[in-house]
């Protein structure tokens, strides 16, 4: 694993956030971050490079958090991805600026949000340096905040795939951090699409989870399971029993499962 520093705007860009416009004039920082880059022969699918996001920095996240660094090690051990990829969001441990807070989320304090379409265009052009030629696509992996924030770039041209774990759909979380607003992006897209979640979550019940798909599918389709809603609105949804928001420890199998969706997917 090679630590790395990502390069990012001093300021959410004003331009659509996608890898074809050019940001080379603007002003940037560092986001540290640590990446695993393999050669084409070594991986089986060279082309397809992983990104996992942590939670909420305010409450501690950061890339070291256990979830992340599970979903790291197993994605290595698994050998499938040509590039995996975690950083530090913006004023967490090596990373500059500042920690994103409830009080800066709305209005212009997006920072986090924007860079997550900058950590993509650098990822793919890292992956471009040493696998030229072939299109480059990227799973999309959050825990918690992270989830939500991951939600709001699926539509980025390069991300082929997203999968959420505990997302933060509740309604503390959705009033302070706007996360079901970053998780409304999902519904919007025809990309393949995971949630994870425990039945014990302290920050998203499965009523709540079963409200929000709900809220997305068609009257006309009446009455329907959490896992019906989730279908019809494109989103698997796997639940685990008696675990809740931080997994305790079943975060290992909880990761085996999400690595054998992301295999059968991508």
């Amino acid at each position: 694993m090679k630590s790395v520093v990502i390069p990012v705007p001093l300021k959410p860009s004003s331009v659509p956030l996608d890898s074809t416009v050019s940001r080379d004039t603007t002003p940037t920082f560092g986001l540290e971050g640590r990446l695993r880059l393999y050669s084409r022969d070594t991986v089986t699918q060279p082309d397809m490079g992983l990104i996992v996001l942590h939670p909420y920095s305010l409450l501690g996240g950061s890339m070291n958090d256990a979830i992340v660094t599970e979903v790291m090690r197993q994605s290595q051990a698994l050998k499938y991805f040509g590039a995996v990829l975690c950083y530090n969001m913006r004023g967490v441990g090596g990373s500059e600026g500042n920690k994103m807070s409830a009080r800066n989320l709305f209005g212009s304090g997006q920072e986090d949000a924007a860079d997550v379409h900058h950590v993509i265009d650098w990822l793919v052009a890292r992956m471009q340096e040493v696998h030229t030629g072939s299109e480059k696509h990227i799973a999309l992996v959050g825990y918690s905040f992270g989830a939500a924030l991951a939600a709001q770039a699926i539509e980025h041209v390069r991300v082929s795939a997203y999968a959420g774990i505990s997302v933060p759909i509740g309604t503390l979380a959705s009033s302070l951090l706007r996360t079901r607003t970053y998780c409304n992006s999902l519904f919007s897209s025809d990309k393949r699409k995971l949630i994870l979640v425990g039945d014990q979550d302290q920050y998203t019940s499965i009523q709540q989870l079963e409200r929000m798909l709900s809220s997305h599918v068609d009257t006309d389709h009446g009455s329907v399971s959490l896992q019906q809603a989730g279908s019809i609105a494109g989103i698997h949804v796997h639940v685990f029993e008696n675990n809740d928001h931080f997994w305790g420890n079943d975060h290992a199998l909880m990761v085996e499962t999400l690595m054998a969706w992301l295999v059968e997917q991508t």
